[in-house]
């Protein structure tokens, strides 16, 4: 199982005055008060994964100036929160008020490729393609790990209705320096290639 950590700054959602909203408040005191209760609301949002939640806090002219596409948010909706901690807070010359985090994330796609390593899942395509509207892209050779199976996984992903099948190529797999036995040769990929053009042909699809 893959866990990858990484830092997200506040900035990624603007988390600081101007963006939580707070351009009404009359004094200081009351302006931090507001601060708190926004953070809190975001920061709840953001460790419970409800991006769009989080995204609907941010200043309607900072979300209008800085629009999000339904593609970045479904990326987002990819990720898990694994930690949240605060860093530092701090208020710059002209009354803003900034926060640092530090999130752990995990990608729900690399959990359950490294997982299920050698395994392809054909039966999920048709899932995924009710349950989503964006392109279903098949991966036979990391599923396989073995060159020799590739096309038939490849061909099994797209009578299935995949979108698009990535393989990995190489002039010489036997020299590579990563993945080599899940390589195919690059003077099979034309082959390879027509193979699979045939199939969608078949399925009164285009390639392209």
């Amino acid at each position: 199982m893959s866990k990858s950590k990484g830092w997200m700054r506040a900035a990624w959602l603007a988390v600081c005055a101007s963006v939580v909203l707070l351009a009404g408040c009359a004094s200081a005191k009351h302006q931090m008060g507001a601060l708190d209760q926004m953070q809190y609301a975001y920061s709840a949002a953001i460790r419970w994964g409800d991006f769009e939640g989080a995204w609907m806090l941010v200043d309607p002219k900072y979300r209008d100036a800085h629009p999000m596409s339904d593609m970045e948010l479904e990326r987002y909706k990819q990720i898990q929160i694994a930690g949240y901690r605060d860093v530092a807070t701090q208020t710059l010359a002209d009354g803003d008020v900034v926060r640092e985090i530090q999130i752990d994330l995990v990608n729900r796609h690399t959990l359950t490729e490294r997982s299920t390593r050698y395994t392809l899942d054909i039966g999920a395509i048709p899932v995924l393609k009710e349950e989503t509207h964006l392109p279903v892209i098949v991966d036979p050779s990391h599923a396989a790990g073995r060159r020799e199976l590739v096309p038939a996984l490849a061909r099994a992903a797209v009578a299935a209705g995949a979108d698009g099948i990535i393989v990995e190529v190489h002039p010489t797999p036997e020299k590579a320096l990563c993945d080599a036995p899940q390589l195919i040769a690059a003077s099979d990929f034309e082959s390879f290639a027509k193979d699979i053009i045939a199939l969608v042909t078949l399925m009164g699809k285009v390639v392209g």
